[in-house]
């Protein structure tokens, strides 16, 4: 369990990845691209909810079942 620091510390912000995406991503594709692990998936979801509570983080809907994440422009 030594380890959870080491990758908590290879983790970006949601914000930070998105930014550097300059594009949308899937919800899948941020998970990865931030350095997330299936062991961390609450804290993603944690972080997801309150980028997109405090207005940063747009939800752009692509149809039936698709979702994308990009950063809300001001």
């Amino acid at each position: 369990m030594q380890m959870a620091p080491e990758q908590e510390r290879a983790r970006k912000s949601i914000i930070a990845t998105l930014r550097e995406a300059k594009t949308p991503l899937s919800p899948e594709i941020l998970f990865r691209s931030a350095g997330y692990l299936p062991e961390t998936v609450d804290a993603y979801y944690a972080d997801l909810k309150a980028g997109i509570d405090t207005g940063q983080i747009e939800e752009i809907r692509t149809g039936e079942d698709g979702i994308l994440l990009g950063i809300k422009e001001s």
